[in-house]
């Protein structure tokens, strides 16, 4: 017997992840899942309607270690998500632990449709930084120089 309630994209055959692959029947959402970096190959992708071309896929590690045999596609907004949270170079990615959830109702080719995304656990982080107060040393600062005026005479408030 077919099962109605699973997500339409899951009754095709799917050679890599993606969001209907978190689709939960009994809950009729999404679930988020986090999941390792096992390994990334470089490797041919089979686009819809036959195409070939080359790029990136992720082979995921689930809780138990059982790794996926279906890998997921590495997108260029996936790679500036990973950029930002583990760094620049895909090596260091592999063994980080990172979780997938699903933005739904986006334009994607062919219409509106339901993205896997990586969610960016460093968000922020960076700003956080930034705009934190530098650290107290014990030196007092050092003095800063009134800024001079140059033209105009400063106006008084009478």
């Amino acid at each position: 017997m077919n099962d109605l309630t699973q997500h339409w994209r899951a009754t095709f055959e799917n050679h890599y992840l993606g969001a209907w692959n978190l689709y939960n029947a009994k809950a009729g959402k999404f679930a988020t899942v986090e999941v390792t970096i096992d390994s990334i190959k470089h490797d041919t992708i089979v686009k819809p309607g036959g195409k070939k071309e080359m790029g990136w896929l992720a082979y995921l590690r689930g809780k138990d270690g059982t790794v996926r045999r279906t890998p997921m596609i590495l997108s260029k907004t996936m790679g500036r998500t990973l950029q930002g949270m583990f760094g620049r170079t895909m090596a260091d990615w592999i063994g980080k632990t990172i979780t997938l959830w699903v933005e739904t109702d986006v334009r994607v080719q062919g219409g509106i449709g339901d993205v896997l995304r990586i969610k960016n656990t460093a968000a922020g982080r960076g700003l956080a930084r930034k705009l934190a107060p530098p650290p107290e040393d014990d030196e007092p600062p050092a003095a800063v120089p009134e800024p001079e005026t140059f033209g105009e005479e400063e106006k008084s408030n009478v």
